[in-house]
């Protein structure tokens, strides 16, 4: 009898392990898929973009004849079905019409944290959401919101390259960006499993800035990490993280806090020296805790090389 339950549980056991793993797959297939879900819209929206704008041009240069509204839409309709042929063929051409992400470091090759082990369905459907929302704005010609999502390095929705641009050309760091011919301020942003129950996690990779305790600002620590109070779990006195926030306003926020010249962000000297996930991770516990900032479970094991 004894022999008897030992081995029911014993497979009882091996059941319940075999479904966690499957769940666990599909969780990542779908992670999985959400991320080429958002290169396929931001490939196929640009492309159409280009061709609407192309053919409108036509339409009203006066040395080309007014096509009707029905072929102008006929064209346009066409043209974005050959642009979802060439993506299912794999030929995608890259988009000339992006101005915005033209300017910036192509060549840019960052040292990232590792891909998550695990993640939500909840966590990737809301992620991958909001992903889709920026890649929308930032790909059409009136882009004005001063970030850009690297799509090209997108290796999941958990883990976003993002570049900081357009400053104030009065505030000190502006200058600074000007003075060395400094771009962009190229941030990791990463997020955890159960986002957004839990803030993102961002940090700078690039330029390495100046550190507070030598008159630097910007709520970057010494180690490079975006450290504020909406960032964190929160105190006593100030709420900290709210799951209502979205990517898009946080980023903005970020940008606020760069632009801040209470005291001003500036480069460092050493300004071509990369931040490391690792002196990033520990100086953002360092500040926190110092301002009696709840600090999410884990992230010390999870955000750290």
């Amino acid at each position: 009898m004894n022999n008897n339950n030992s081995k029911s549980k014993f497979l009882f056991s091996g059941s319940q392990s075999r479904t966690r793993r499957n769940e666990a797959r599909e969780v990542r297939e779908e992670a999985e898929d959400a991320t080429r879900s958002t290169i396929q819209f931001h490939n196929i929206f640009s492309s159409t973009i280009g061709s609407s704008s192309s053919a409108s041009a036509s339409s009203s240069s006066p040395s080309s004849s007014s096509p009707s509204t029905s072929s102008h839409s006929r064209t346009v309709a066409t043209r974005r079905n050959n642009n979802l042929n060439s993506y299912n063929n794999n030929n995608n051409n890259n988009n000339n019409n992006n101005n915005n992400e033209e300017e910036l470091d192509n060549d840019f090759d960052p040292s990232l944290l590792p891909l998550p082990a695990s993640s939500t369905k909840e966590a990737t459907q809301r992620i991958y959401r909001e992903l889709r929302t920026i890649v929308h704005k930032q790909d059409t010609p009136a882009n004005d919101l001063g970030f850009f999502v690297k799509l090209d390095k997108l290796q999941s929705v958990y883990q976003w390259v993002v570049q900081i641009k357009d400053f104030d050309p009065n505030i000190p760091l502006a200058q600074d960006m000007a003075k060395h011919k400094v771009k962009c301020i190229d941030l990791e942003v990463r997020f955890a499993p159960d986002y957004p129950k839990l803030p993102p996690y961002i940090r700078v990779i690039r330029p390495r800035l100046l550190r507070f305790m030598y008159g630097g600002g910007g709520h970057v620590t010494a180690g490079g990490s975006v450290c504020m109070d909406l960032l964190t779990l929160g105190n006593s006195h100030e709420r900290g993280w709210s799951a209502e926030y979205t990517m898009e306003a946080v980023l903005l926020q970020v940008k606020l806090a760069l632009s801040s010249l209470e005291p001003p962000a500036r480069l460092d000297k050493n300004w071509k020296s990369d931040y490391s996930p690792r002196e990033a991770m520990d100086a953002y516990i360092r500040v926190a805790r110092q301002h009696g900032w709840g600090i999410p479970p884990h992230w010390a094991s999870m955000f750290r090389n």
